[in-house]
């Protein structure tokens, strides 16, 4: 046992752990106009925003559009078909290891 405890943490020297990737969470407040589920996508990845909060959200959060993206700029397209069209854009920076929470408005 003492022998597979120490090979483990021998092979896990010297390795290093690719870094985690960001998350970059949309959300949106209850008081915005449209009443329906807006749909946010980023390089052809969809997800979709089902709820609305009165304020600030974390990387967990449900109903929010998360996405899990390395490090880099990312153009961003956000719609919504009802009650009335509803389409923004814009960019949105991911950094590793970190959680960027981004609400439309």
């Amino acid at each position: 046992m003492f022998a597979i405890l120490v090979t483990l943490l021998f092979n896990r020297c010297g390795k290093e752990e690719p870094p985690a990737d960001g998350k970059v969470v949309f959300w949106m407040r209850g008081t915005v106009v449209t009443n329906g589920t807006v749909d946010v996508t980023i390089n052809g990845v969809t997800q979709s925003i089902t709820l609305r909060y009165a304020s600030g959200v974390s990387c967990t959060t449900s109903g929010c559009a998360i996405f899990s993206l390395k490090d880099g700029t990312y153009s961003w397209v956000a719609e919504d078909q009802f009650p009335i069209q509803y389409q923004l854009t814009g960019n949105v920076t991911s950094k590793s290891g970190t959680c960027t929470p981004f609400q439309l408005q």
